[in-house]
Formats: C-alpha cells, sequence, structure tokens
C-alpha cells in the first residue's frame, strides 16, 4: 500500500469499505480512500461468503489483547534487535 495515511478520513473498519450483502468490495469506496494501484491490489482480495463482527486484536498477545507484559515484551524484543546490528555494523571494518 502506498496510499498516504489521512486522518480526515471517516472510514475506520475494513468492512466499511464491503457491501456485505453482494459479498463484493464497495469500489466506489475504494476509489474515493485509495490510490488507483492500491485499489487494483485491494479488488484481487478475495472475500469471505461469512460475516464476523470485527474487533480490534493485538497480534503479540496469544488471546489478542494489548497488555501491558505483551507490550514490554516486543519493546524487549526490538531493542534487542537495534542493539545485535548497531553491534554488527560496529564490529565491521569500513
Amino acid at each position: 500500500m502506498i496510499t498516504p495515511y489521512n486522518a480526515k478520513c471517516s472510514l475506520l473498519r475494513v468492512g466499511d469499505l464491503i457491501n456485505k450483502d453482494i459479498g463484493e468490495w464497495r469500489m466506489n469506496m475504494l476509489e474515493k480512500v485509495f490510490l488507483v494501484v492500491d485499489v487494483d491490489a485491494i479488488k484481487h482480495i478475495s472475500l469471505s461468503c461469512t460475516w464476523l463482527i470485527d474487533r480490534l486484536v493485538w497480534h503479540f498477545s496469544p488471546n489478542g489483547e494489548l497488555l501491558v507484559s505483551s507490550t514490554y515484551h516486543l519493546i524487549q524484543q526490538c531493542k534487542g534487535k537495534d542493539s545485535s546490528q548497531s553491534s554488527m555494523t560496529n564490529g565491521q571494518k569500513r
């Protein structure tokens, strides 16, 4: 996706872009929100035949809930990656 984020956009969920009555993308909405290249990519995404209720999910915890502990572990992992990359860069001869 290359469409820049637009804070003024009232679109809240992917489901807002889908006509659930006929199981198709709302092309008029896609074209209002996204650049042409992104619309082309999105319209090739197959849609499900069943419609579940949307919910927010935190990818970094087993149950999908945003927890302080899962956030802390993610930050620690990122710090570990950053320090290992910087030590490799510092150890290399230029």
